[in-house]
């Protein structure tokens, strides 16, 4: 009498191996768009405190107030533009006045891409803010 033992063909093997692949693929892929996103993310805050620093100086070293527009598409500082994260916007136009002391009044400046919010929150004292996503 002839023993026969249930196992995979090789036929199933190759099939199982090509779907495992295809799904760890697939993963990496989505793990890839995600860190490039936080990324751009992460230049773009390094870009606006450079930029803010910028500003804060300029307004304490010439004794002036200093304007910083918050438009539809971008920040400008004075001369300066910075496009916001891709996909991000904002309804309507905001302005953040930097006096002379580098203060600025709290406040909170909200940019959407329709699915998430990044929130600008400006600190009581000293120009400080911190940026929530």
């Amino acid at each position: 009498m002839k023993l026969t033992r249930p196992s995979f063909t090789l036929v199933e093997a190759v099939i199982t191996l090509c779907l495992v692949a295809a799904l760890m693929l697939f993963g990496l892929h989505l793990n890839q768009r995600r860190s490039d996103m936080t990324l751009t993310h992460q230049q773009w805050e390094a870009s606006f405190a450079s930029q803010w620093q910028a500003v804060r100086a300029k307004a304490q070293a010439s004794q002036t107030k200093q304007v910083v527009s918050f438009g539809a598409e971008a920040v400008n500082f004075g001369q300066q533009k910075l496009n916001y994260p891709k996909n991000f916007h904002r309804e309507g136009v905001q302005e953040v006045e930097v006096l002379p002391t580098g203060y600025t009044a709290p406040g909170t400046v909200v940019l959407t891409n329709g699915q998430a919010q990044m929130k600008i929150i400006f600190s009581l004292g000293g120009g400080d803010y911190r940026v929530v996503w």
